[in-house]
């Protein structure tokens, strides 16, 4: 059996490109403790200098054929509407794979323990405050997981406003879909996971 996992994230810089190939090999040969593995689909945003030049076309050589990619060309660093339209195609490319789940993780981060997440069987999102995220009514989009259309609800119907920070305007879209107290979702601190950013 296989899971959708996503991978999505902003390219700022050539040199971030040969990390993110390593996240891709990293996911396409892991398992879940069942045996199962993952499909595996990524939709990243670019700095606009890069869509200048053959980077573009060597990204297209060199994972033609083996992943199904989306290229978004949106150039606002965490911003909630690039976040939003990356995860957005890649959760299509999911569904259109027949994944019924699917893991979504920002390449820029690394993750010990899925299988944790998976047990639980919920929709999850990461948060960095605990059990105080839903009175600060923030969570981090840096890793998801649920049924692909409840994280398709999630992302496509999402209340945004603009004066709000990437963590709020995420909490929001969660609670547009499980309510403000976040009960029917499963919330996770890095530690429970072993998640760990190793870019800025």
């Amino acid at each position: 059996m296989k899971h959708g996992l996503l991978i999505y994230g902003h390219i700022s810089k050539e040199a971030d490109w040969n990390i993110l190939k390593e996240r891709i090999d990293f996911w396409k040969s892991k398992k879940l403790e069942d045996g199962s593995s993952f499909f595996v689909t990524v939709s990243m945003s670019f700095e606009k200098n890069l869509l200048d030049n053959s980077f573009i076309s060597q990204i297209d050589s060199e994972i033609d054929g083996t992943f199904n990619i989306s290229l978004e060309s949106i150039y606002k660093k965490n911003n909630i509407q690039t976040v939003q339209q990356c995860i957005i195609k890649g959760l299509k490319n999911c569904k259109e794979a027949g994944m019924m789940k699917t893991f979504v993780i920002n390449y820029k981060f690394s993750v010990r323990d899925i299988d944790t997440v998976f047990r639980h069987n919920k929709l999850a999102c990461v948060t960095l405050y605990g059990n105080s995220s839903h009175i600060l009514k923030t969570l981090n989009p840096s890793f998801m997981f649920g049924k692909t259309k409840t994280l398709q609800r999630v992302w496509e119907n999402i209340p945004i406003l603009q004066s709000l920070k990437l963590e709020e305007n995420t909490f929001r879209a969660f609670a547009n879909v499980v309510g403000n107290s976040l009960s029917l979702m499963k919330v996770i601190s890095p530690e429970d996971i072993g998640l760990r950013k190793f870019i800025n």
